[in-house]
């Protein structure tokens, strides 16, 4: 209580000095000395000259110790701080990658899919001049063996005229001439036509009587509505007697 009592002229003083119009180096040194009576009273053990009244009289920031971007240290900082950052990167790549090889792994057929897309068609059974018939994803597809007779028609003015123009070496296997594979669907509203059937019969032509579509030995549209010959699917002769669709 002693203490406290002491100090207040002191502070007072001191407050008083905040409004003076004392001269800024004479105020400065009046506010050191009222500073340094202050930690005397308050800290009798020790010396005046021990309290430095800098430490008491702001003079502005001091930026001697402040580190800078490049100097030593901040580098294992930045990397501290910016580790969180690198591994949540990482993992958010990891895990969109992981995305993106699931949906395509869901979009990929799958294998029984992939069989059924593929079928193996025995040949051997059909005899010059006929036609048989498969089924190859849901569609009919008609495997024809035409004769050289039957051949030679179907190429005689080959393509003159035709409303979807093609030769029949076009359509038919370089190799194997004699066959020709088409799928059995009218390009006009997708009905099947009758093999052997309409105006070229005698070339084993195709008739669609839904809407009168006729197309020769070839599955080349000649007459009727359709505006397309009849599509040719890929295929392949795994041997002489064995051939593959799809």
């Amino acid at each position: 209580a002693v203490q406290r009592k002491s100090i207040r002229p002191l502070l007072a003083n001191t407050r008083c000095f905040a409004t003076s119009t004392t001269p800024p180096n004479e105020a400065a040194t009046s506010s050191a000395e009222d500073v340094r009576a202050i930690a005397d009273t308050l800290y009798p053990e020790k010396q005046a000259s021990q309290h430095d009244p800098a430490l008491y009289v702001s003079t502005g920031p001091n930026w001697d110790n402040v580190t800078s971007p490049g100097a030593e240290g901040s580098a294992a900082e930045r990397s501290i701080k910016y580790l969180p950052l690198v591994a949540y990167q990482a993992g958010a790549v990891s895990f969109g990658r992981q995305i993106v090889i699931d949906v395509v792994e869901m979009l990929n057929p799958a294998a029984d899919v992939l069989a059924a897309g593929t079928i193996e068609v025995d040949v051997s059974d059909i005899a010059l001049g006929s036609v048989k018939s498969v089924t190859w994803r849901g569609k009919p597809v008609f495997i024809s063996r035409r004769s050289p007779q039957t051949l030679n028609d179907i190429r005689a003015g080959d393509g003159a005229g035709l409303r979807d123009p093609q030769t029949d070496a076009e359509r038919a296997d370089k190799s194997r001439p004699e066959w020709l594979v088409v799928i059995g669907v009218c390009t006009h509203l997708g009905c099947i036509p009758m093999a052997k059937a309409g105006q070229f019969a005698d070339q084993q032509g195709f008739f669609c009587p839904c809407h009168g579509s006729h197309y020769d030995g070839s599955g080349r549209i000649r007459a009727g509505p359709a505006p397309l010959n009849l599509e040719v699917p890929p295929f392949k002769w795994v041997s002489d007697t064995l051939l593959r669709l799809g």
